[in-house]
């Protein structure tokens, strides 16, 4: 009996055996790979259009659920968001009222490594060039070859993968600007359990000026300026990125390279971008239309929906007497002013003869005693 129960035991372990032999070397099912949407251009697209969804929304399904960075309120981990508190909060031009735990640290000058923000900034910075690095992965020359795609496709895709290198620049250039030294990792690092070095900020500016002169020069891939989609990079939004990396070189690496912005910035200046006839305009809901606007992140009520981006921007900045209708939104968060700091910047505030002085100052007062009163500080009408 012994022996039969041994013989039973031994077949059914070879039965097991056998049977899972590649068993587990299949295509998942009801899932998307790589191999099944970066197939042609279009599903190249659908992977260049998350790169750039990165920028403005926060998840797989609009305004919330399914978030790209997990550990956050979803709201607060918009790029957007983040990157404007980060920004602008931290001066001495602008307040936010709210008590959520973290941003009044960023008015009274002491917040910390730990702070939600900065955490959502940071992760979401990486992410943009996690999912760049695997777009640019995905697409060199011989993976396209393997997929047969070839001629105008192919170039097609060389000028999306020049798009996404552009937007991995733009976010190491975020992190080099807010954090200094951080981690380095690109296309050629492996995927999984790897631990990037940590880079100095000089090393990070000379690969950011080369990823971008490579792709906005002459022989780079990215559309000439204004021929590409809306809302999509061109060879301006190279120089531009370069120029503003220019103005804070000295910062970035200790020697200054002004005469460089300079140059970058009058390639800018004598492309076929010009400034709006009507400054107000590039704050409206068709600025697509503006010829002024050369990298943005694209939202829109109807697709984009997000509690962060200009969701947030629009809504926390209407409060007190303000009339939410005439902003074009259905009630204000009453948050965000300006402060007395940039109010004086400005010789005739009522916009009369500088318009771009937009301030809402009805029920207003110019002091801010107490940042949680929204009556304290100006309102920004735009």
């Amino acid at each position: 009996m012994k022996t039969y129960k041994i013989l039973i035991l031994a077949f059914v372990m070879l039965l097991g055996t056998t049977a899972c032999i590649k068993d587990l070397d299949v295509t998942p099912l009801n899932a998307d790979t790589s191999k099944t949407v970066l197939k042609d251009v279009a599903g190249y697209k659908t992977l260049l259009a998350k790169i750039y969804g990165g920028l403005a929304l926060t998840g797989r399904k609009g305004d919330g659920g399914y978030g790209d960075v997990q550990g956050v309120d979803e709201g607060f981990s918009s790029f957007l968001r983040t990157l404007y508190i980060t920004q602008e909060q931290s001066t001495e031009m602008s307040v936010c009222g709210w008590g959520d735990e973290g941003l009044p640290d960023f008015h009274n000058q002491n917040w910390s490594p730990t702070n939600r923000f900065i955490l959502a900034l940071y992760y979401r910075i990486f992410y943009e060039i996690t999912l760049c690095n695997e777009f640019i992965r995905e697409s060199t020359d011989s993976k396209l070859s393997d997929k047969g795609i070839s001629g105008d496709d192919a170039k097609e895709v060389r000028a999306f993968r020049d798009e996404a290198r552009f937007i991995r620049a733009y976010a190491y250039w975020c992190a080099i600007d807010l954090f200094g030294s951080v981690p380095f990792v690109t296309e050629s690092d492996p995927v999984g359990s790897y631990f990037p070095p940590q880079k100095t900020r000089t090393f990070l500016f000379e690969y950011i000026e080369s990823e971008l002169l490579d792709i906005s020069g002459d022989n780079g891939n990215l559309y000439e300026p204004r021929t590409n989609e809306y809302a999509r990079v061109d060879k301006a939004a190279g120089w531009l990125l370069l120029a503003k990396l220019y103005l804070n070189a000295e910062v970035y690496t200790g020697t200054s390279r002004y005469a460089d912005c300079l140059t970058y910035s009058d390639k800018v200046i004598n492309s076929s971008y010009e400034l709006d006839d009507k400054y107000s305009d590039i704050f409206c809901a068709d600025n697509n239309t503006s010829p002024e606007i050369i990298f943005c992140f694209a939202h829109d009520g109807l697709y984009t929906q997000t509690w962060g981006g200009l969701n947030f921007v629009i809504h926390a900045e209407v409060g007190g007497t303000m009339s939410a209708s005439d902003f074009g939104v259905g009630g204000g968060w009453g948050g965000i002013r300006a402060t007395r700091a940039l109010y004086d910047k400005f010789a005739d505030p009522s916009g009369a003869t500088d318009k771009r002085a937009m301030f809402w100052t009805d029920g207003q007062t110019l002091e801010i005693n107490d940042i949680g009163d929204f009556k304290q500080g100006v309102g920004i009408t735009k």
